[in-house]
């Protein structure tokens, strides 16, 4: 029965020490392990646009409001024919930029032997920061989010969007880029 007990005190101080050293690297780092993250990554208004086809052109919508006083859509019809320009939100960092609605959709090609840098990414799990932080770490775009790889290709992988708070944007980035 001792042993036992002998076994329980090494696992609690390896479990006290790890605590520690984590706490310490949290610190080091600037960390923070708060549990009410900050109020703006979760406001939606303006989110969008979301676009919708109709049979005599499209129409953009845009969420407007807030929690307190009610949400409701903005909505602007317009010709597919005519180039549009849409701007896109991004609240929590006060960013903004704008897509332009194509006409047509090419698939780009699947193999590349141009000699170009690739940069192939997953998992963003609807993070629209990290994935814009990495693409400015890495210089694929600049501040204002222009394309700055030059001739160098960015492949997505997959799981980018099936949660997280700003999917909306993460995909019009996305959709600018191509």
């Amino acid at each position: 029965m001792s042993i036992i007990w002998v076994y329980i005190k090494h696992f609690l101080a390896v479990a006290v020490i790890l605590l520690l050293i984590g706490f310490a690297v949290l610190v080091s780092q600037h960390g923070s392990i708060s549990m009410a993250p900050d109020a703006l990554a979760y406001t939606v208004d303006r989110e969008g646009p979301h676009v919708f086809h109709t049979d005599i052109g499209a129409v953009s919508a845009y969420v407007r409001g807030n929690r307190e006083e009610g949400f409701y859509p903005e909505t602007r019809s317009f010709e597919t024919s005519n180039d549009i320009t849409l701007p896109v939100y991004f609240t929590a960092e006060s960013l903004s930029f704008d897509v332009e609605l194509r006409h047509s959709h090419p698939v780009p090609a699947s193999e590349y032997s141009d000699g170009q840098p690739i940069i192939a990414l997953s998992d963003l799990e609807g993070n629209f920061v990290a994935f814009k932080d990495f693409l400015q770490a890495h210089g694929v775009v600049d501040l204002a989010l222009n394309w700055t790889f030059g001739k160098g290709h960015l492949v997505l992988i997959g799981d980018m969007v099936d949660r997280g708070f700003s999917t909306t944007q993460l995909l019009w980035l996305i959709y600018r880029l191509e």
